[in-house]
């Protein structure tokens, strides 16, 4: 299932987009 893991990478990038400016890097 090459799809579920491309939407699991984009889930995980946009967390880290999402988290990281409230850990103080922006």
């Amino acid at each position: 299932q090459r799809a579920q893991g491309v939407i699991a990478i984009c889930w995980a990038l946009s967390i880290i987009i999402g988290l990281t400016p409230m850990m103080g890097w922006h």
